[in-house]
């Protein structure tokens, strides 16, 4: 998919909470396309107060993408200069083929060479990771890939993208693996989008907490946005037990088991509300915050 206008405004807001978000080398998974001229990404930052890191005269702002070429899209920027202006030192791209002019080729279902283990402050992917189908693998090779204190930024479908991609992604993957691997500093949201208008608005969540369940009923996707720090020490990869089934299960049984009370109430009264009812006690949970839309 690549960088729409709404990832802009998060990165840009990311950028604002974390310090030096975006720094040293970074490492693209695959050749992210941007949708937004150079002009509009600058809007977007300005209007969030970024502090934009000048680009050198000779900077290359067209866009990378071969198939975008003799299109309405050839006028869009890359990937690389939205994320040196927020302050990344180089940008690499990895990719399964040289297609759309990788750096390095590289097939996240196999162990990474060895060479690659530390070597980026920032690794940023959306849209490779769920055609990945060695999961635990593409997972493990990218927290090897980082150095120690750095950065991991994955936009990836949570649901209604059936056929896309091998997966969809929960955010409880994310801070379940993370975890355990002993990131921290992290953040999350959850994205409409429309597949059939990318640069159509969506609402936006906060992602704030853990929970049993959060069933967005929306006839549009849904975007999983995560970001989290690589600890400065580092042990061997651990596999995670999903959440729910270890330390918080009792409670958030007990939970599930009141909704079920909710749902079999409305069911027998007003079977045609059902969606409504649990929709706005779902989308009210403290866990999930409104941010508007992008």
């Amino acid at each position: 998919m690549g960088i729409l206008p709404k990832h802009l405004e998060l990165l840009a807001v990311e950028h604002n909470r974390t310090p030096s978000f975006i720094r040293g080398n970074v490492l693209t998974l695959g050749q992210q396309s941007v949708y937004a001229t150079l002009q509009e990404v600058r809007r977007v930052f300005t209007k969030h107060h970024l502090n934009l890191k000048p680009l050198p005269d000779d900077f290359d702002t067209t866009n990378k993408i071969p198939s975008w070429r003799g299109t309405s899209y050839e006028n869009r920027t890359n990937a690389q200069t939205v994320l040196t202006l927020m302050g990344a030192n180089s940008v690499k791209v990895a990719d399964l083929s040289q297609y759309e002019g990788a750096d390095y080729v590289i097939n996240l279902n196999n162990n990474i060479n060895q060479n690659y283990e530390q070597q980026f402050d920032v690794i940023f992917d959306i849209g490779t990771l769920e055609h990945i189908f060695d999961i635990s693998t593409a997972l493990e090779s990218i927290i090897k890939m980082l150095k120690p204190g750095g950065r991991i930024i994955i936009i990836a479908p949570s649901s209604n993208s059936i056929d896309h991609g091998f997966y969809q992604f929960s955010p409880t993957l994310f801070y379940d693996l993370f975890s355990c691997n002993g990131f921290e500093n992290f953040s999350c949201y959850l994205l409409e989008y429309n597949p059939l208008n990318y640069l159509r608005k969506g609402k936006v969540w906060r992602y704030t907490g853990f929970g049993m369940e959060y069933p967005l009923i929306t006839p549009k996707g849904v975007e999983v946005f995560f970001t989290a720090t690589k600890p400065t020490i580092t042990k061997d990869f651990v596999k995670p037990i999903q959440r729910v089934y270890t330390e918080r299960a009792h409670k958030d049984r007990a939970f599930l088991k009141k909704m079920q009370g909710i749902r079999d109430k409305t069911w027998k009264v007003v079977p045609e509300c059902i969606e409504t009812v649990l929709t706005k006690h779902f989308i009210g949970n403290k866990n999930l915050k409104y941010l508007g839309k992008y």
